[in-house]
């Protein structure tokens, strides 16, 4: 994480952004399956770059149940996240574990990817960022409720298009 916020100042102070990724308006919409309270669901989520500084990057997350089930949860929050801490850390959570995997996704390839696992009470949100772009390819989320795997599926950020990578 020290060499990430180095090469932060660095690409800053050069006038670079350091990730391919830091623009206003840059955005990854997701789509997967989830279990909400024993039924399956068609579940979205979008992360969209509202607004950024030197080491703040301004963040949109916006997640939806497709049909609506009872007692679901629906999320739409905005968040600075540190940019030298390299993954947006969830809320009152704490990282349990961090490594490499080769991640297969639809539309996208196999990539490599840093894998953050986090938990919090009884649940488990998974960060599965691409080593190359540093944005998440893959996010999971576990708790009691709801198991919810969402995989990339359409964005503006170069290099991470599904059907440009291989």
């Amino acid at each position: 994480m020290v060499v990430a916020a180095a090469l932060t100042t660095l690409c800053f102070l050069a006038g670079q952004p350091p990730y391919p990724w830091l623009f206003k308006g840059a955005y990854a919409n997701y789509y997967g399956k989830a279990i909400v309270l024993s039924t399956p669901v068609k579940a979205s989520a979008r992360l969209e770059v509202l607004d950024y500084n030197s080491t703040h990057v301004k963040v949109l997350t916006h997640v939806e149940f497709e049909p609506p089930v009872a007692g679901a949860w629906k999320t739409r929050d905005v968040y600075w996240v540190d940019l030298r801490s390299g993954v947006p850390v969830p809320e009152n959570s704490e990282l349990t574990w961090a490594y490499e995997q080769e991640v297969y996704i639809e539309g996208v390839g196999a990539r490599t990817c840093v894998v953050y696992e986090f938990t919090r009470d009884n649940s488990t949100i998974i960060y599965y960022v691409d080593k190359e772009a540093w944005w998440p390819l893959k996010i999971s989320i576990s708790t009691s409720e709801l198991e919810l795997d969402l995989e990339i599926a359409e964005t503006n950020i170069p290099g991470l298009s599904p059907g440009e990578v291989t």
